[in-house]
Parts: structure tokens; C-alpha cells; sequence
């Protein structure tokens, strides 16, 4: 994939994007050294593309609080972006709805690294709220975890049983719709 990723950046009529949810330490340590634009945490971040002008956006409301996703044989739940093609079973992820505070024409700060923060305005309080739910999840779901992002928590529950972890991801879904 590397390899793939580096010719089709050595075209100069390609800019090339790698859309993740991963956070952007992971992203530059994985494919960084590439010449390449990178999108982490479902698009909460932006590297721009390293031959690109600067890149121009507009707001899309892409995010949504509409639990999705939940089925006994996915072993997922999520409160994710619901028009993202980038969701991946086996977790859980809550993001706030931000049409409102898209931070469009976003600009790094000092020792970003280069990434945009597309948050910089949005109001994340919400997660205060959420961590207990999900750590009181977590203690109840032998070999479930929480993935602390920078704008959101992740629930994984693929190393737990599956059935049960399945009931309690239903369980969690009922309990976020009622916070």
C-alpha cells in the first residue's frame, strides 16, 4: 500500500489524501513520510497534501449523534459519522454533531506539526459527560478498552466475548440516547 500510495503521489496531477480514524500521532508515525495529505480522526484533523495549495473546505454536516451500526453478529456500536465510509466494526465512537462549528479555513499552530485542527472552535465538553458511561461499560466487559482521541473516545470491545459484549453495546447505545 505504501508503495501504491508513493507512485500515485509522484504524479504531479495527483494530490493524495489518506482518510483514517486514527489519531495523527499514529497517521504520521504510519505514512508521514510520505508526500501525501492525511485526514485523522474521521476528519477532525487535516495535514494538507504537501504539493496542494492551501486546501479550501466546505462545512458538511458529517457528523452525527444517531447511534447506527448496532447488530449481534458486527460485534460494533457506533455514534459516529454517519455519511463516513471509513467505519469499521468492533467499536464503539462518539462524535459531536458540528455543522455549526466546522472550523472551516482552519491554520496550524506552533509545533502542530503541520496538522490543521478543524475543532479548534467546537465545544468537546461532551466528553466529560460520555467517559463515565463508557469506563462504567468498560469495567462490566472483560477485555473491552476506551481509546482516548483528541476529539472523541472510542469503545472497543473486539477482544471481549462476543455475545455479551454485543448485549452491552446495545445496552450502551440505550444509555447514550437517554444522556
Amino acid at each position: 500500500m505504501l508503495g501504491l500510495l508513493e507512485t500515485l503521489a509522484s504524479d504531479h496531477k495527483n494530490d493524495i489524501y489518506l482518510v483514517s480514524g486514527r489519531d495523527r500521532a499514529t497517521m504520521d508515525k504510519w505514512v508521514g513520510s510520505l508526500p501525501i495529505g492525511l485526514i485523522s480522526e474521521h476528519g477532525c484533523f487535516l495535514k494538507p497534501c504537501p504539493s496542494s495549495v492551501a486546501p479550501t473546505f466546505s462545512p458538511i454536516p458529517f457528523f452525527s449523534t444517531t447511534p447506527s451500526n448496532v447488530s449481534p453478529t458486527s460485534s460494533s456500536a457506533s455514534v459516529v459519522p454517519q455519511s463516513s465510509p471509513m467505519m469499521q466494526p468492533a467499536h464503539a465512537e462518539l462524535s459531536p454533531t458540528l455543522f455549526d462549528n466546522l472550523n472551516v479555513g482552519a491554520t496550524s499552530t506552533q509545533g502542530s506539526g503541520g496538522w490543521l485542527d478543524m475543532l479548534r472552535n467546537a465545544d468537546i465538553g461532551w466528553l466529560d459527560v460520555i467517559t463515565p458511561v463508557l469506563e462504567h461499560y468498560t469495567e462490566r466487559t472483560p477485555g473491552s478498552f476506551i481509546e482516548r482521541k483528541d476529539a472523541s473516545l472510542v469503545w472497543h470491545y473486539r477482544l471481549a466475548d462476543a455475545e455479551f459484549s454485543a448485549f452491552q453495546a446495545q445496552e450502551l447505545l440505550l444509555q447514550l440516547q437517554s444522556v
